[in-house]
């Protein structure tokens, strides 16, 4: 397998806390500062964005390195509970996996974005050159 360059291939063999590292250090890459949730039962949540010089996170993210399946709805409410009970008004959701079309709805009309694996491999490697190959 290639590591010197993103590819579906590299995504899929990651594990799930090294996926979950990659998702922050993207975040980081937009400007904001992210906190990674413990190992552990994480509460929904995987990573907390902060906006510069804030102190309460500004989006909530929870990320699934999943292979065989497809993201459905239940996961993606699970995510809109945590973020109304936290007062967070916008959410992510990555995967290296897809979406169905009942996710996409229902994230699309409660403020989540969905990143999936193929899009978020468009979205490292659009990263500054500096920044991808940290991310590698």
């Amino acid at each position: 397998m290639d590591t010197s360059r993103w590819s579906k291939e590299l995504l899929d063999a990651l594990e799930w806390k090294r996926f979950e590292l990659l998702c922050a250090g993207y975040f980081e890459t937009l400007g904001f500062k992210s906190k990674v949730a413990r190992e552990g039962a994480d509460g929904g949540v995987d990573i907390h964005l902060y906006a510069e010089g804030s102190s309460a996170p500004a989006i909530l993210v929870q990320c699934k390195a999943w292979k065989a399946y497809q993201v459905g709805i239940k996961p993606i409410r699970e995510l809109l509970g945590v973020m109304t009970d936290a007062r967070v008004s916008e959410g992510v959701f990555v995967t290296t996996s897809m979406y169905t079309a009942e996710a996409r709805r229902f994230a699309a009309g409660h403020n989540i974005q969905l990143i999936d694996g193929e899009d978020l491999l468009k979205k490292v490697s659009a990263a500054a050159t500096g920044d991808e190959r940290a991310l590698l």
